[in-house]
């Protein structure tokens, strides 16, 4: 007999963010600037312009990062840096077309 498992809760998050209680995880500050390669203070400016997920406290003297935040921050970079190729290609092609068609 099989024993159910547990409906996972799933949580929005304020970024419209959808994930489960198996998918929250928690990412301190270290892990962050390594993912980044950010210094602290640019990570602190990126916070604090609404440009990066904000943190969460995780004591009383300590903060950390939603790691689905972060992950679906770092997504939406690669997708931004993928249409911009896409992009870039698009009008590359289209210009030699032209060249093509003026000789």
């Amino acid at each position: 007999m099989a024993i159910p498992s547990p409906a996972a809760s799933q949580h929005v998050m304020s970024s419209g963010l959808v994930v489960t209680d198996a998918t929250l995880a928690l990412m301190r500050r270290p892990k962050v600037l390594a993912l980044t390669g950010w210094s602290k203070s640019t990570l602190a400016n990126r916070v604090a312009d609404g440009n990066f997920p904000a943190p969460v406290s995780s004591g009383p003297r300590t903060v950390a990062w939603v790691e689905a935040e972060v992950a679906a921050w770092v997504a939406a970079r690669i997708r931004e840096r993928d249409m911009r190729l896409e992009k870039q290609q698009t009008c590359d092609q289209n210009a030699q077309g032209a060249r093509g068609a003026q000789a």
